[in-house]
């Protein structure tokens, strides 16, 4: 343990007192520690250390974790030995063990696959922490750092290479209302205020720790729009928070797993005025669109359905027969789309092939959902989707279905001007040009719908 002669003290803003001996530097913000052992009982269980610390210009990830363990006259042990009855040394790349009045918690006290792991702003780092430092610009003012004992290679407190799951565990707000409740599966979310504005903080936390979480104001991953999870986020009705939890590209222990943005619209949960607007705003619900509204109809839904009373009755019908009438409307393109998903979901259809329980039960599967359908929604289904189909009812004895020669509306959404063109239904697109008897030349755009439910940015003249 280090002999307090050795100290020198500080306090920051928040009240900590620190008796270290380690020079930081210049002071350019602080860092909140937390050293804790919830997994092994026998020693040392509980919290260690938490405290809002000093960031220096000369500060890492290690040196902050070893100014709060001597700030509570701990000592450790790790690449470097070091003599108890000198200054301690803060020179390490790895904490083995932490050691106080005869007792020590070691990486193997807890079993072979117990050790000390830490997470950055909740993201177990992929190197060690001496790699992050502030002059290097990877620790900064207001970053978080949590070092946990694990008796399991990380699993036992959040941490799993076995696992490629990039959602949220948990989500929380100090203000205001989430509706729905948080559910990792549902990513669409309305933030309900009591007012126009709040000062609020948000609390992500990922189901894998493996995987950074960041949470953005408006635009979604961009340096400049993120705050941490210490940081107090000014919002107002209309503006939108993102989480993202693995985006690609950002650093991670984990390969695999796609990126989870969840999505989160901020009102005036007591407005009946905020809620006509949003309604008001909300476009025409068609084929090309109807996948991008449906988190934003939903979230409205949510707002209406947390007003009170009162506030209800101040909505006019026909405003609200719009958001009804909206809902519809998704609905009718969700069946479409779920149906020519099914269909596609049919093994190929070849001459010798046989019908199998698989194949019975996905073509029983298709067929279902195509009876569903009205009259209307079945003019969506074109020939493209149902060819495969209509080979096997012909080996199975059912009915064929008629696939429509084109649809009554394209899924691509066209500006009339050379840019990106988005197909909210997947489709493989074809451009040409061709040149008219008068010379004038026009542009032609083919697009053939598959059965994978992607998005695509398709760049051509339309």
């Amino acid at each position: 343990m280090m002999p307090s002669s050795c100290s020198s003290q500080a306090t920051d803003s928040s009240g900590t007192t620190e008796n270290v001996t380690f020079d930081s530097g210049k002071t350019v913000g602080r860092v909140h520690v937390l050293i804790e052992n919830r997994t092994y009982d026998k020693t040392f269980y509980g919290t260690i250390a938490d405290g809002w610390y000093t960031l220096g210009e000369k500060d890492s990830m290690m040196t902050m974790v070893l100014k709060a363990l001597q700030n509570e006259r701990f000592g450790w042990n790790g690449t470097v030995d070091f003599d108890k009855e000198k200054v301690a040394d803060y020179s390490i790349t790895y904490i083995s063990s932490i050691n106080k009045d005869g007792k020590t918690l070691a990486e193997f006290t807890g079993g072979q696959k117990s050790g000390w792991m830490g997470t950055l702003n909740d993201w177990f780092v992929n190197e060690g922490f001496q790699a992050f430092s502030y002059a290097n610009g990877r620790l900064e003012n207001n970053d978080e750092i949590h070092i946990m004992y694990t008796c399991d290679y990380g699993v036992d407190i959040g941490g799993d290479w076995n696992s490629h799951d990039p959602g949220l565990s948990s989500l929380s707000i100090d203000k205001g209302t989430l509706s729905p409740a948080f559910n990792s599966s549902v990513t669409a979310y309305t933030l309900m205020l009591s007012g126009e504005k709040a000062n609020l903080k948000v609390t992500p936390s990922a189901k894998n720790k493996n995987y950074q979480v960041r949470t953005f104001l408006n635009q979604y991953n961009k340096d400049s729009a993120m705050y941490k999870r210490t940081e107090t986020i000014s919002v107002k009705s209309g503006d939108v928070i993102y989480v993202g939890v693995g985006g690609a590209g950002w650093p991670t222990m984990n390969s695999g797993g796609r990126e989870t943005v969840y999505t989160i619209k901020v009102v005036n949960g007591a407005s009946a005025e905020s809620l006509t607007k949003m309604i008001t705003a909300l476009p025409a619900i068609t084929y090309a669109n109807y996948k991008a509204q449906s988190e934003n109809v939903q979230s409205i839904r949510s707002a209406y359905t947390a007003l009170s009373t009162a506030e209800k009755e101040k909505v006019a019908a026909a405003t609200l027969t719009k958001l009804t009438e909206a809902e519809k409307k998704i609905t009718f393109y969700t069946e479409i789309d779920t149906t020519k998903s099914l269909l596609g979901k049919l093994p190929t259809c070849s001459a010798g092939a046989s019908v199998t329980a698989t194949v019975r039960s996905a073509f029983t599967a298709a067929q279902s959902a195509y009876n569903k359908l009205n009259d209307e929604q079945k003019k969506y289904i074109v020939i493209a989707d149902v060819k495969n189909y209509n080979a096997w009812a012909e080996k199975i004895g059912a009915k064929a279905i008629v696939g429509s020669d084109e649809a009554p509306e394209s899924p691509v959404v066209t500006t009339g001007k050379t840019g990106a063109t988005t197909t909210m239904a997947p489709a493989d697109t074809k451009v040409t040009e061709k040149k008219n008897a008068d010379g004038t030349k026009e542009t032609v755009a083919e697009s053939k719908v598959s059965t994978d439910n992607q998005n695509r940015n398709l760049w051509c003249n339309l």
